[in-house]
């Protein structure tokens, strides 16, 4: 995820000027007072979540449309769709749920690349 590997490059460039300010390569650590990125981890819905949901929004409505005009079928890899969100350019491998496979199977066909 790009949220963490931001977290990661946050933290490895105040190691790196906290030595230089160690070693008097420079006066201060420009970092130092830099907060970390929110973000973290997120679990996959429960059937009964899953359930709240589709009693919701019916099959066939749209969701969060701005990413989802640009998933094709071609976007789906082992289990998982692929998406960029458009919002935040982040890159998401979400669990494809077991609904959504058997949705997807009663659509047209596509050969659209992602």
């Amino acid at each position: 995820m790009i949220a963490s590997a931001a977290k990661n490059v946050l933290r490895l460039l105040k190691i790196v000027l906290n030595f230089a300010v160690e070693d008097e390569i420079i006066e201060a650590n420009p970092a130092a007072r830099m907060k970390e990125l929110a973000g973290g981890e997120y679990r996959s819905w429960t059937d009964d979540e899953c359930a709240v949901f589709e009693k919701r929004w019916p099959s066939g409505m749209m969701q969060r449309r701005a990413d989802q005009v640009a998933m094709t079928r071609a976007c789906r890899t082992g289990g998982f769709i692929r998406v960029r969100q458009r919002k935040t350019g982040e890159d998401l491998l979400i669990p494809e749920h077991r609904a959504l496979t058997a949705e997807l199977a009663t659509g047209e066909q596509g050969h659209i690349s992602c």
